[in-house]
């Protein structure tokens, strides 16, 4: 049995679908800050920052996630972070956290509440 080598012509590569970003005008005057916002939600999963502390930010199934996660002492610290707009006022937030030697993908999503941005969910991924 022989192996080809494909080319990059012979793959169909579909056109790059762009999403418009809210306007300046549109979006809230309160700024998001992913990489701060995750940075504590991941030290409270470490147990270098207490639950307590973040009950302002995460809701509901968020804020039980982070708890069922707790594990204080691993070592787990924030990797890259990336935000995508879905429309205004909710945004999706990826990422990676390390936990020692292993690197591992979040997910959470964040909504513009009562004026200020909440964490509704949150997902370490194995």
């Amino acid at each position: 049995m022989s192996l080809r080598m494909w080319t990059l012509r012979e793959y169909s590569v579909a056109t790059p679908v762009r999403l418009p970003r809210p306007r300046v005008e549109d979006a809230s005057p309160v700024l998001l800050d992913p990489r701060r916002l995750l940075s504590a939600v991941v030290e409270a999963v470490d147990g270098r920052r207490s639950l307590g502390q973040l009950r302002a930010v995460l809701r509901g199934p968020a804020l039980e996630e982070v708890g069922r996660l707790f594990s204080p002492g691993v070592g787990v610290r924030l990797g890259t972070v990336r935000l995508c707009w879905v429309s205004n006022g909710v945004a999706e937030i990826g990422g990676t956290v390390r936990q020692r030697s292993r690197v591992r993908g979040l997910a959470a999503r964040v909504e513009l509440v009562e004026g200020a941005w909440r964490c509704t969910r949150f997902q370490l991924l194995p």
